[in-house]
């Protein structure tokens, strides 16, 4: 008997997580969505716990930004990080429960990108760069020692690899740069500004200054000098 007072049916079934969360990393003021999929009979209600205490969602709270979606999947409408205050920074788990039990999601961490997480992008970078390398490595000395038909099998894997290793460097790259600029981007602006007020108070004081002329004056000789100098140079040769 379920605690409904009927009787147990044959086609009823605990739950059981389908789907489970992943570890995220997202920027502040961002949404984001921790999936989780669950099946039984009858269908299971869906809550979510972060470091062991109930998520309130919309459900219980409609000014929540927090969605609990049909799916059982957990929806942010927006990140919310501060220096003070972090409700969203957590470990969470999806709990599935029907009249025949529960089932428990793995745990799923979320964390704010910060610092520390763009120096564990840039790891993963350089370790992909590393395997790209080494299976660069592992086609020369594979293309100079195997024969044609053997190597040609080996060479098609490797290129394989090597543009699935190229794609995950392009990707992290591309995360990196999006997360390192915002870091950067306030600094490029102050300087501006301070370059842009150096100009306009400068600029005042340029115009009004008196503007000076350099006259250069060279010797000119006088035709009677040059002719006084003449009747002399001819008197020294007589």
């Amino acid at each position: 008997m379920n605690p409904a007072g009927s009787r147990l049916r044959q086609e009823d079934s605990p739950p059981r997580i389908a789907e489970h969360p992943s570890d995220l990393i997202v920027s502040k003021g961002e949404p984001a969505t921790l999936n989780c999929k669950a099946e039984g009979r009858p269908a299971p209600t869906v809550e979510w716990y972060k470091d062991g205490e109930r998520v309130e969602t919309d459900r219980d709270n409609p000014r929540s930004q927090r969605m609990l979606l049909p799916s059982g999947s957990l929806f942010f409408l927006r990140i919310v990080h501060g220096r003070r205050s972090k409700p969203d920074d957590g470990s969470y788990v999806c709990v599935a429960r029907n009249y025949l039990g529960e089932a428990r999601s793995h745990n799923a961490s979320l964390e704010v990108a910060y610092t520390a997480d763009i120096r564990q992008i840039a790891g993963m970078t350089l370790w992909a760069v590393e395997i790209r390398r080494r299976a660069q490595r592992s086609l020369t000395s594979v293309a100079l020692t195997s024969s044609s038909s053997s190597s040609s099998s080996v060479v098609d894997e490797l290129l394989s690899k090597q543009t699935k290793i190229r794609t995950k460097v392009k990707g992290d790259s591309s995360r990196f740069f999006l997360l390192v600029l915002p870091l950067f981007l306030p600094i490029i602006i102050i300087i501006i500004i301070i370059i842009i007020i150096i100009i306009i108070i400068i600029s005042p004081v340029l115009l009004f200054l008196p503007s000076t002329t350099i006259t250069i004056t060279s010797p000119v000789l006088s035709s009677t000098s040059v002719h006084q100098h003449i009747i002399a140079c001819s008197g020294a040769r007589d």
